[in-house]
């Protein structure tokens, strides 16, 4: 069996039907059960604990919004209105492996907190988290779950260190990453983002052949220069 890796989907139920909730990059699954303790004239200095019985799950989300739901993922604005409404919602967790086994948790939840943040020049990005109210199912297969067909756009990037005397990069960066054959999103140089050309680049342009990104200016004699780049996977 292999260990879960990037497929997670969380999603929320709409009219009867599954769709992912924002396009999410990180997500995490909380459980606890109540502690009191069970200290005893008869324990000595240690405390004694026991588990009250009584147990609760929350989930909390991280992910990339657009303005509506037209694409088939749930958007912020909808998530703030049911957030206002305080209204119960049905959420689907889905877990998978790269052997195709599955686990898949559903439950009740309300959204008693949500988070926009926004800063110039990179996309927004929403907080929530989803309170359980009540118990969570288990099933290990989608069987009685539904599953709609909005899919999010993978967003991925890395960072790459230009060596001197050179003026582009490729291949994998010091994540293990490639641009190859992408949609370039954004492409900043020590800091400063460097704007797309199809040409020869200019003055803080940059470009893109599909498999190098090229600059104007070699990197000085002695330095090294660190890239970041931000993509959309075609």
């Amino acid at each position: 069996m292999q260990p879960i890796f990037d497929d997670v989907l969380v999603s929320i139920l709409v009219d009867g039907e599954f769709f992912p909730v924002l396009c999410a990059t990180d997500m995490s699954l909380n459980t606890r059960q109540e502690v009191i303790l069970a200290t005893t004239a008869d324990t000595g200095t240690w405390r004694r604990k026991r588990l009250r019985g009584l147990s609760e799950w929350s989930v909390t989300l991280n992910g990339l919004t657009k303005i509506d739901n037209t694409d088939g993922q749930i958007s912020y604005f909808y998530l703030l209105q049911e957030n206002v409404r305080g209204t119960e919602q049905t959420i689907q967790i889905i877990f998978e492996d790269t052997d195709g086994n599955i686990q898949v948790i559903e439950g009740t939840v309300l959204i008693p907190d949500i988070t926009f943040n926004s800063s110039v020049g990179s996309f927004s990005d929403v907080n929530v988290t989803f309170e359980g109210s009540g118990r969570f199912t288990i099933e290990q297969s989608l069987s009685g779950a539904q599953s709609g067909s909005g899919l999010c756009e993978t967003i991925l990037s890395d960072t790459w260190i230009m060596a001197a005397e050179t003026n582009s990069i490729s291949g994998a960066g010091n994540e293990g990453r490639s641009f190859a054959g992408m949609d370039i999103l954004e492409v900043d140089r020590e800091g400063t983002q460097f704007d797309y050309t199809s040409g020869s680049p200019g003055n803080r342009e940059f470009s893109f052949d599909g498999t190098n990104i090229i600059f104007q200016d070699d990197v000085p004699a002695g330095q090294t220069e660190t890239v970041f780049v931000l993509w959309k996977v075609t």
